[in-house]
């Protein structure tokens, strides 16, 4: 048995499949999502761990034993601050938050030979101009971040495979993790 789990924006979906890939269960649970100010996305990762544990076992079943592999997808883009231990500091800041806008200025600022060595442009809710406005405005007193569905996976024990699409996110790599066992209770 297979379990996928995906964290969206404002509810988590998860599903169990079989070794032939037929649905065996699936199940959903959402979350809340804040404006503390206008343009602002922010949701507590808190959240998506008890949203993952609820879809989880729901889609499990009695089947929740007999789980050999989790898949994780989710929002690409987003910040969430986390202490050593992996414990949010601060509601995570999503994809569509724009309160970025005057970070970008600073890219905008760099010669086309620059902008052209760095790829992809940043736009706001990406991680880079988030993590400057974090710097300017509130000054975190960790420095570790992550995308927003690590948080879910990283509860449990260790290693974590990710995709090329974190560590392209990212300004440096970190492990996390997941067990079914976390998930599964």
């Amino acid at each position: 048995m297979f379990l996928g789990i995906d964290l969206g924006t404002s509810s988590l979906k998860a599903l169990v499949l079989d070794v032939d890939g037929a649905i065996v269960g699936s199940a959903a649970a959402s979350y809340s999502m804040s404006a503390p100010q206008p343009g602002w996305s922010e949701s507590d990762p808190q959240d998506w761990w008890q949203a993952a544990a609820t879809a989880a076992r729901q889609a499990a079943g009695d089947h929740a034993a007999e789980i050999a592999a989790i898949g994780l997808s989710g929002q690409m883009h987003g910040v969430v601050l986390s202490d050593d231990m992996g414990q949010p500091l601060r509601p995570a800041i999503l994809w569509p938050d724009v309160r970025t806008r005057r970070q970008l200025d600073a890219y905008r600022e760099l010669g086309q030979d620059m902008r052209r060595k760095l790829a992809n442009p940043p736009a706001t809710g990406m991680a880079g101009p988030t993590l400057l406005w974090l710097r300017d405005h509130e000054r975190p007193a960790g420095d570790r971040f992550d995308r927003p569905h690590p948080p879910v996976s990283g509860r449990r024990a260790r290693p974590l495979v990710r995709d090329g699409g974190d560590a392209e996110c990212r300004p440096r790599p970190r492990v996390g993790a997941h067990h079914a066992r976390g998930i599964l209770g």
